[in-house]
């Protein structure tokens, strides 16, 4: 089995009490990081708002792995939780963590020269440009 590029392998082990099964190998020049999931708790803990959207998406990323079983779903592996991509997660979590979500996006645009929907954000955009104002309200709605 391939892992793709920019994927997590066993992204489950920070969420939950996890079991590797088998062995992963290399087969290209490949960049690894590991992430002490007790050590990353610990962190977090201490920026409030961080720790909020951490602790919600734990919670809902463990009831992906706890629910996926036979017959209606595959069991998890270090590679894949069914249902359990950020993208998949985000809109079943609360809607201040959404939002705040969302705004932390938006000023990170901001912070950067990024191309969106073909409009340039300038690192010296202030007051945020209209398209962010617009993006706001609708992350708030």
């Amino acid at each position: 089995c391939n892992v793709p590029e920019d994927c997590w392998l066993a992204e489950s082990a920070l969420f939950c009490h996890w079991t590797h099964v088998g062995t992963a190998e290399a087969s290209a020049r490949t960049e690894v990081m590991a992430v002490n999931a007790d050590e990353l708790v610990t962190a977090i803990q201490k920026f409030t708002l961080s720790c909020q959207v951490f602790r919600e998406y734990s919670f809902a990323f463990h009831a992906r792995v706890a629910s996926a079983k036979p017959p209606s779903l595959p069991f998890p592996s270090d590679l894949y939780v069914p249902f359990g991509s950020f993208e998949e997660i985000l809109p079943s979590l609360t809607k201040p963590v959404r939002e705040l979500i969302g705004m932390a996006a938006i000023q990170h645009m901001l912070r950067q020269k990024t191309m969106m929907a073909g409009i340039q954000f300038v690192r010296s955009l202030n007051p945020p440009s209209r398209f962010a104002s617009d993006l706001r309200k609708e992350i708030q709605r």
